[in-house]
């Protein structure tokens, strides 16, 4: 099968996640919902894309942990609190909102170097979002 363009796009948006809807991947490329679902059913039966697969994240083993300390757009705090919690699924494993310099600090575990930039690129760029610094945890005691 001869891959165009809009195929490879297609399936760069669902090696990085696979659970994203046709419309939403249309929308990112410039075809509408039907157009993807026609080229997703073709990758597939040219065997293109030969499955879907769960990979699991224990954010116990190996792994990059780091705080992230966010100061907040926004007042009062709790859209900008409940949007973090949105991020639990990404990486997120505590949120503790303080007083002080910092609104919160976030306690993250993420399998690599990679997905905590990507965490921390979508935290600081969010508009509840007025700036966030990270710092890799080298050790727990």
């Amino acid at each position: 099968m001869q891959l165009d363009q809009k195929d490879r796009n297609i399936l760069e948006l669902l090696q990085s996640n696979a659970r994203q809807s046709a419309t939403d991947i249309g929308r990112n490329i410039g075809l509408s919902r039907t157009a993807v679902q026609d080229r997703i059913g073709k990758l597939e039966r040219a065997g293109v894309i030969q499955g879907y697969r769960a990979v699991l994240f224990n954010p116990n083993q190996e792994s990059v942990k780091a705080l992230v300390f966010v100061k907040f757009a926004v007042r009062p705090c709790d859209s900008v609190l409940d949007w973090l919690v949105t991020l639990k699924g990404k990486g997120v494993q505590d949120i503790f909102s303080l007083s002080g310099s910092w609104d919160a600090v976030i306690r993250i575990a993420v399998p690599s170097a990679e997905a905590l930039s990507e965490l921390n690129d979508c935290i600081e760029n969010h508009e509840l979002i007025a700036h966030s610094t990270s710092q890799v945890i080298l050790k727990s005691l």
